[in-house]
């Protein structure tokens, strides 16, 4: 009846406080729902340490194919694999000694085929007689040549030939020297995009938005999927391919289905409306919406008066 209806609005004003903002994911306090996944937040830089690989111009991979040196380059050497002559009564076994060296510091092996054997060595004292000389064969004291540009292909090799030879034995030629194509981040949306760089090395990182409270929810969005899917080689994931949140605008609305103005929101920010008759002295009495409309006014801080728009006409007999 009527005074039903009055009591009920003065119970929902008596001994109420306005905690609109815990429902507020803005406000101090707010605590998420347990579904929701927060963005993570470490820095848009580089996260993972990806393999080296071979950076001697005669090495293989491990499978005995060659390098493909424009895709799997990277700043630090790595395991080489190579194929030498393994008679030392032959000149050619000489390169296995410049391989071995490589194989020594940075991994690798050196396999033997004596096929490649071909060229008896000579015993004399004034002819120079490693295959890895470039005066190989000729008279007197041999002499190499190689890179001296750190990060070139080539380096290594010179770096090698140093150690065993001697750097006053070594010289330098620019035309031993392959640039290789600088490593870093490809994707022109990725945050740390590096224009300069010829070859991606999988250090992508991009902002994406994994709240669900928020419009920009996508989880892991198409950019992200697609680039951690090319780097699978790399064990690379979205958690370490995405680097900051780009949520900005909170999908709030009202989210109350009984409501005039319910949508599919993720948070509820107490603007809904209703509309109905909460009196059992009509006959257009709803006790579900009542029920309903009494809660939300009192969790929001509000008056049914506030949000309920009175639909009751007929009087019960």
């Amino acid at each position: 009846m009527k005074l039903t209806y009055l009591m009920v609005t003065l119970l929902t004003l008596i001994g109420c406080t306005n905690n609109a903002k815990l429902y507020d994911p803005a406000a101090a306090g707010y605590n998420p729902p347990p579904s929701t996944t927060l963005a993570p937040v470490n820095a848009c830089q580089p996260v993972v340490t990806l393999d080296t690989f071979c950076q001697h111009a005669d090495g293989t991979n491990e499978d005995g194919s060659v390098t493909d040196l424009a895709s799997s380059y990277q700043s630090a050497p790595g395991k080489c694999y190579f194929v030498a002559c393994g008679d030392t009564d032959y000149s050619e076994a000489d390169q296995m000694r410049v391989y071995e060296a490589y194989v020594a510091k940075y991994g690798g092996e050196v396999k033997k085929d004596y096929d490649l054997c071909k060229n008896k060595k000579n015993t004399y004292d004034d002819e120079c007689n490693d295959k890895n000389a470039y005066n190989f064969g000729d008279p007197g004291k041999c002499y190499y040549k190689g890179c001296d540009q750190v990060g070139d292909l080539g380096n290594v090799h010179y770096q090698i030939l140093t150690e065993l030879y001697g750097a006053e034995n070594v010289t330098v030629d620019a035309g031993a020297c392959t640039q290789l194509p600088k490593p870093g981040c490809m994707v022109t949306t990725a945050e740390n995009y590096d224009p300069e760089a010829g070859h991606d090395d999988c250090s992508c990182r991009f902002k994406t938005c994994t709240d669900d409270r928020y419009i920009e929810f996508t989880q892991y969005n198409t950019a992200v999927t697609a680039y951690v899917g090319a780097c699978a080689s790399e064990n690379l994931t979205a958690e370490s391919a995405v680097c900051a949140s780009s949520c900005q605008t909170l999908n709030k609305g009202c989210t109350v289905t009984q409501a005039d103005n319910a949508g599919p929101y993720t948070v509820e920010d107490g603007t809904c409306t209703f509309t109905g008759c909460l009196d059992d002295y009509w006959t257009e009495y709803d006790p579900v919406l009542k029920e309903v409309v009494i809660d939300y006014a009192a969790t929001h801080g509000l008056t049914v008066d506030d949000i309920l728009t009175k639909t009751c006409k007929t009087p019960n007999p």
